[in-house]
């Protein structure tokens, strides 16, 4: 959800700044662009669709009011000619847009919700707690990362958290456990005290940890569900990457579908398993219902 989020921002400002460009790139100074002007925008990105409503004051402000996806529906943008203004779900800050479009805006914006808050721990949770007060349900997942930041940064988060999906790396250091042995095999007493461990942080609906074996995961009731890995035949791995973010989309949408724990648990292990067999982090995407007929059920 978070870099879905952000994936979309990155988008939204650099559009922002393109509506910027053309007025400042006039190549007529006599007649410069000085009345206000308001327009319904919808734009298209890869696989992004936003819409929202474009407005110029005649002092020079852009203000950018989205309606659409439902995600970013009261999200605004407004740029005053120096700095790019965000303001969502009662949080707002500001970003550099001289960062544009380099990869350091992603970590602008990262670092704006990773900073501290004296009610709620951070940014972060802020946002989570007002997107849960909205009526929303929330989902985070983290990145693998070295560092202490896991045990700074997530428990504030997962108080506001309904869904936790996250790998064994991930879970064991927001936990602060080794969920793997020296010898490198998975240590299932470790991974269900991580799990409850987290429960006592707040996730007040499903706790997931995915691992290349399987699946362990709390539901809203504290039972335990296990689920392995889908088996592959022998040479069929032609890449990680994105796998992760598979088993995680398969496992939402079993949530969104209203799906016991266990079976979304399985959505993950095939749409993890389907992402394995291309690769690239995307070639590997099928249907629901035709990666669910793909593998059998173990």
């Amino acid at each position: 959800m978070t870099r879905r989020f952000f994936g979309l921002c990155l988008v939204l400002l650099m559009a922002l700044l393109l509506c910027t460009a053309c007025n400042s790139q006039n190549k007529n100074p006599e007649k410069p662009v000085t009345t206000g002007f308001a327009c319904d925008v919808d734009m298209t990105y890869q696989d992004m669709r936003v819409k929202g409503h474009l407005t110029r004051m005649s002092a020079g402000t852009l203000k950018m009011e989205f309606t659409e996806p439902a995600t970013l529906n009261g999200m605004s943008m407004e740029w005053d000619g120096e700095t790019i203004s965000v303001k969502y779900a009662g949080l707002s800050f500001g970003v550099d847009p001289a960062a544009v479009p380099e990869s350091a805006l992603g970590k602008g914006l990262l670092d704006a919700l990773d900073a501290p808050d004296d009610e709620y721990g951070t940014k972060m949770a802020r946002l989570l707690h007002n997107v849960q007060a909205a009526g929303a349900l929330t989902s985070v997942d983290v990145v693998s990362e070295a560092g202490d930041r896991f045990q700074r940064l997530v428990p504030p988060a997962l108080k506001y958290t309904d869904y936790l999906i996250v790998n064994e790396i991930e879970a064991g250091k927001t936990a602060g456990l080794a969920l793997r042995a020296p010898g490198g095999e998975i240590d299932e007493e470790s991974v269900w005290e991580a799990l409850r461990a987290i429960r006592r942080m707040g996730v007040s609906r499903w706790i997931v940890v995915h691992a290349p074996e399987g699946a362990w995961g709390l539901d809203e009731n504290d039972r335990e569900v296990f689920v392995r890995s889908a088996k592959l035949p022998q040479g069929y791995i032609q890449g990680t990457v994105g796998a992760g973010d598979a088993f995680c989309a398969g496992a939402l949408l079993g949530a969104y579908r209203g799906e016991a724990l266990k079976d979304a648990l399985w959505y993950g292990a095939v749409a993890a398993a389907c992402s394995l067999g291309k690769p690239g982090a995307t070639e590997g995407v099928r249907k629901m219902e035709e990666a669910l007929n793909a593998f059998e059920r173990v």
